[in-house]
């Protein structure tokens, strides 16, 4: 990273000054791990991901104090990045570059001739030495695919702002401070091939061959009984995806923030202030829109996006905004050195921006406007005596907060964030008696599908059949704010501490003081319905167990998800789906120590014993440990806990990290906590004045 800044300011007069500045900035996040598919569980780290970033901005301030009772300030800034995210999770060798392609853009097997949906296709196979058999006229070698596959984002952002506002003071007790702002939030979008004829031959086909149950659901390919790849007609109730690729070349979207404050002097003991004020937050330039370096765009859109209700590369996501209040007591107590400060707090905010799971494996994310957040709560703050003269001193503070949001639909659907939640219960539901499951299946043939059939000799039993069916959560519930939206194995985190409180004690004898300092926090919410694995009965290919029936159970490492993901079955700890916010984190309490002594009047010597106490207490759950203070989903999205389908499912062969839903959650993301108890640490410091 490095930073270049320049300043010039102009004073027009004893109470009028402008001030402008300008700046560059340049900096480059590069992680490179070449060598991460050949390691177990794919690697610590990314193929590669790089941002190289160019950032400028300029600020031009104009102040000027008119009269005693007026002090006005204006504002104008603007920023400008060009920047590109470019990333290489995990390196495909096998990604087909050819298709024979007949004059209606149909692919067509060179092996019979015949038209055949593009994905699945026999590809590359000019190279192989067949002798293609008599084509429809037309018909061509094309390439249509370039063999490097990595998403790339290249959105610019264009943002600037004005403000104009009045400290007005009409007499010695009222205080007011009045403005507004105007946000402009501007995105450059790159360019996605609009007229590049491999990625209109790739979008036309992926509607071609996959099918969606809406326009919010996950695409999926269409098939025959067999799991065969086919043209033609989606199977009932279902419909042709319409991913599209237009050509746009911005998006811009303005918010106007006005805001409020007073402070009422009421005597020299007390004052009272309060402020009102209206705040945006512009999405990530890399949740607007997505690219790849492969001409098959279409794919990456449809498996991370469609169920969200985005059908082309740009997504047209809104700033979320936020109603901030606040009003606080002020009060020095009559005759001592004790004051405090009571200040109740409200905020509300639309669109609230949340993060979600693009690639579990690899971290990354994206983000979308979710839903209506509100957090309210109080904050007590009391403090006595100066910490720098002789005698007794302390500060106490005390926060509490109570922060909830209900989802609202995604923009353009009728599906929020807990209907798909409820989509994995719903699946799981659907094996059962009561969801109208089957009791057992034929072992399925390469991966096939497989087909019901009565449970008796040469049947695999279906697991779930005798379970009871799981309650749906209330998706117009007020929920526990997360950072990131639960998805598979991720994402399981709550923000919103109820309870934190802070003591600092100071004691001071001449050259002598000692404080000590003492820190409180009830800890989080956690919980997630996506957390324990099963297999999908009717992918199994191998028995297991002879039952009572004759049917058989089956070999769990026969079993494959299919190529998607695994079903989600009940926590078996807790008998149930999960909710968001079911389980709390640990209480924390910390204690630190400084000692300081004068050993001249230019001279001064601090010892600092930090973390002398840290202690983390748990609620009782199974996978608690002394030392962790933050659980959540297991550390890596490729890290499942043993359910009944992963290789580590059996019991004497599973980590113990892996024996557990959840688990040390030491990957933070966003929300800042340290997970786990740290040990005391000590700093010797001698000061110099000169």
């Amino acid at each position: 990273m490095a930073v270049t800044k320049l300043q010039y300011q102009h004073a027009f007069s004893s109470s009028a000054y402008l001030r402008a500045y300008a700046y560059l900035l340049y900096s480059n996040w590069f992680i490179n791990g070449p060598n991460t598919a050949a390691q177990p569980y794919y690697g610590a780290e990314l193929a590669e991901y790089q941002i190289p970033n160019h950032t400028g901005g300029a600020n031009l301030t104009f102040t000027d104090q008119l009269g005693a009772q007026n002090l006005i300030t204006a504002t104008a800034n603007y920023v400008q990045s060009s920047l590109q995210r470019y990333y290489v999770g995990y390196i495909h060798p096998n990604y087909g570059i050819t298709n024979l392609v007949g004059a209606d853009s149909n692919c067509v097997d060179p092996t019979s001739g015949a038209n055949v949906p593009c994905y699945g296709a026999l590809q590359g196979t000019q190279n192989a030495g067949l002798t293609p058999a008599p084509a429809p006229a037309g018909a061509q070698w094309l390439v249509t695919n370039n063999h490097f596959n990595a998403p790339l984002n290249q959105v610019h952002p264009r943002f600037s702002g004005f403000s104009l506002s009045d400290q007005w003071r009409p007499n010695d007790q009222l205080t007011f401070n009045i403005g507004a702002r105007l946000e402009n939030f501007t995105y450059l979008f790159g360019d996605t091939g609009t007229n590049d004829p491999a990625r209109q031959f790739w979008f036309l086909n992926y509607n071609r061959d996959f099918c969606a149950a809406s326009s919010t659901s996950v695409p999926f390919q269409n098939v025959n009984a067999a799991g065969v790849p086919i043209l033609g007609p989606c199977p009932a109730g279902t419909e042709h995806t319409n991913l599209q690729n237009p050509s746009v070349n911005s998006y811009t979207t303005y918010r106007f923030e006005p805001r409020i404050g007073f402070t009422d002097a009421l005597n020299s003991l007390t004052v009272v202030r309060g402020s009102f004020g209206v705040y945006a937050r512009p999405p990530n330039t890399s949740w607007v829109q997505y690219n790849v370096t492969q001409q098959d765009l279409p794919t990456y859109l449809g498996s991370h996006f469609y169920a969200y209700g985005f059908n082309t590369p740009e997504h047209y996501i809104l700033p979320d905004t936020s109603y901030n209040a606040d009003l606080s007591l002020e009060q020095r107590l009559k005759g001592t050195d004790v004051t405090f400060k009571l200040t109740p707090f409200y905020r509300a905010t639309k669109d609230q921006l949340q993060n979600f799971y693009i690639d579990p494996q690899g971290g990354l994310e994206s983000g979308l406007n979710v839903g209506n957040q509100e957090s309210y709560g109080v904050e007590l703050a009391i403090q006595k005596g100066d910490f720098a003269k002789n005698g007794v001193a302390g500060a106490f503070s005390y926060t509490y907060t109570h922060s909830r949001i209900k989802y609202q639909n995604f923009s353009g659907t009728n599906t929020n964030v807990i209907d798909q939640l409820n989509g994995y219960i719903s699946q799981y539901n659907s094996y059962t008696r009561a969801g109208g499951g089957s009791p057992c299946f034929t072992p399925a043939t390469g991966g096939g599908s497989g087909s019901p059939a009565a449970c008796g000799p040469g049947t695999i039993v279906n697991p779930y059949y005798t379970a009871a069916a799981q309650p749906l959560f209330d998706r117009n519930a007020w929920y526990p704010t997360y950072d990131v939206i639960p998805g598979p194995f991720a994402g399981s985190n709550g923000y919103g501490v109820p309870n934190t409180a802070t003591l600092i004690l100071n004691y001071r004898h001449d050259k002598y003081a000692i404080t000590p300092s003492f820190a409180f926090s009830s800890g989080a919410e956690y919980g997630s319905p996506t957390v324990w694995p099963g297999y999908i009965p009717q992918t199994c290919t191998a028995f297991g167990p002879v039952l009572a029936s004759g049917a058989r159970a089956a070999d769990p490492a026969s079993c494959t998800d299919n190529g998607n993901l695994p079903l989600f079955t009940p926590d078996p700890y807790s008998g149930k789906f999960d909710n968001l916010g079911d389980f709390q984190e640990p209480w924390r309490f910390s204690m630190s120590l400084a000692l300081e002594y004068d050993i001249s009047p230019k001279v001064t010597a601090h010892v600092t014993l930090t973390n002398l106490v840290d202690a983390c207490g748990q609620r009782g759950y199974a996978w608690d440990n002394p030392n962790v203070c933050v659980y959540g989903a297991l550390p890596s999205g490729i890290m499942a806990p043993k359910g009944n389908f992963y290789p580590n499912s059996q019991e004497a062969v599973a980590p113990p990290q892996m024996q557990y839903p959840y688990s040390y959650w030491l990957n933070n993301n966003n929300t800042g906590f340290v997970g786990v108890t740290i040990p005391m640490q000590v700093t010797f410091e001698v000061q110099f004045k000169l």
